[in-house]
């Protein structure tokens, strides 16, 4: 691994403090900062800020509809209930982020658990930082499976690193990456592949 090039940083920029710090959640290497790190948001997806109050005006809007047929009064404290119990769903999930950790010879992503799903970087036999269409060539964000390039991660944008390796058992997989800094991403892990 290279110096220490300062502190870590979020895609926004800032400074990484915290728990995602800690030494003690990835290969052991106690107190040397990863060599890359990226925590993306779910709310930097512009689908997210149209979809949440399409999502409450449509509930607000069943709740009408059903109380209307209904032709019983409701208190008006059910309705705030309704509307949060419809919303809260979309809201948990945009707040899980998109975690990626280039630490010693490993590559770490996933979402929530920062370090859900380790590529050891040995196995890696292409890296490429790329652009492509999130909803024709991945059917969307988050976790998806695409033809194209096999298992997808990503919340926002259409950058990315697109990589192939081999898993324990030989076989050959493919993962795309999505990623606000995928030139930093790819040239990161091309570092931190053993020779």
């Amino acid at each position: 691994m290279g110096p220490d090039r300062g502190p870590v940083r979020e895609s926004g920029g800032r400074p990484v403090r915290g728990p995602d710090r800690r030494p003690d959640r990835g290969s052991g290497s106690a107190g040397v900062a990863p060599e890359f790190f990226e925590k993306q948001s779910w709310f930097r997806n512009p689908i997210i800020g149209v979809l949440l109050p399409i999502e409450t005006l449509f509930t607000i809007g069943i709740v009408s509809v059903l109380v209307g047929f209904s032709g019983r009064s409701v208190p008006v404290w059910v309705f705030p209930l309704i509307v949060v119990g419809g919303t809260a769903p979309l809201v948990v999930l945009a707040r899980l982020p998109l975690r990626t950790i280039v630490e010693g010879t490993d590559l770490f992503v996933g979402f929530a658990a920062p370090r859900r799903r380790r590529i050891d970087l040995a196995r890696v036999t292409e890296c490429e930082a790329i652009r492509y269409s999130p909803l024709t060539d991945c059917g969307g964000w988050g976790l998806k499976a695409s033809r194209r390039f096999g298992m997808v991660l990503n919340v926002a944008g259409d950058r990315g690193v697109r990589l192939v390796y081999m898993n324990d058992a030989g076989k050959e997989k493919r993962l795309l990456i999505g990623s606000q800094r995928a030139d930093e991403l790819a040239s990161a892990i091309e570092r931190a592949r053993p020779s």
